[in-house]
């Protein structure tokens, strides 16, 4: 079980690994900038949430004013040929994140890693619905070891300086 797993793991990096660009960057620096802040520090991932072939992105935002003991702020945003738009913001996220498989009205699931008391630390599911996901990821359901063995880890880069 845990090699059919580790192979639609495999699977899914190839069918996940969108194309982004260096415009990209900028258009996403400015997008998250936009809805924050000029001054934001973030870590971004590229990757294919909703099936369109356009990189999309997870971002965590890094400054203290999004994050707490228990984690920080999670975007999401849409690519899209004019740039990004935050499609949702999630607190309480942290790293690893994953991207699943499974959709929910076009978008994949995400697994997000959650700590802090009383629970100990562990994966939640992200389901996209009713046009974003989930604003509060500590309330989100947990995900089990298969969901998230069967998962793509994203892997986090450090946003472009102000």
């Amino acid at each position: 079980m845990r090699r059919a797993a580790l192979l639609a793991g495999l699977c899914l990096a190839a069918a996940l690994a969108p194309q982004a660009h260096a415009a990209d960057l900028a258009a996403l620096a400015a997008a998250v900038r936009g809805a924050t802040g000029p001054a934001t520090k973030f870590a971004y991932a590229f990757t294919e949430l909703d099936d369109d072939r356009s990189a999309d992105a997870l971002v965590l935002l890094t400054d203290r004013e999004y994050c707490d003991g228990t984690g920080c702020a999670l975007l999401v945003l849409r690519g899209t040929p004019a740039g990004f738009s935050v499609v949702s913001r999630s607190l309480h996220a942290n790293q690893p994140v994953k991207v699943s498989m499974d959709t929910r009205q076009g978008w994949r699931e995400l697994l997000v890693w959650v700590r802090g008391a009383p629970a100990q630390p562990h994966f939640v599911r992200l389901r996209f619905g009713a046009g974003h996901y989930p604003a509060d990821c500590a309330r989100a359901p947990a995900a089990n070891q298969d969901e998230a063995a069967a998962s793509k880890t994203v892997l986090f880069t450090l946003g472009p300086p102000p």
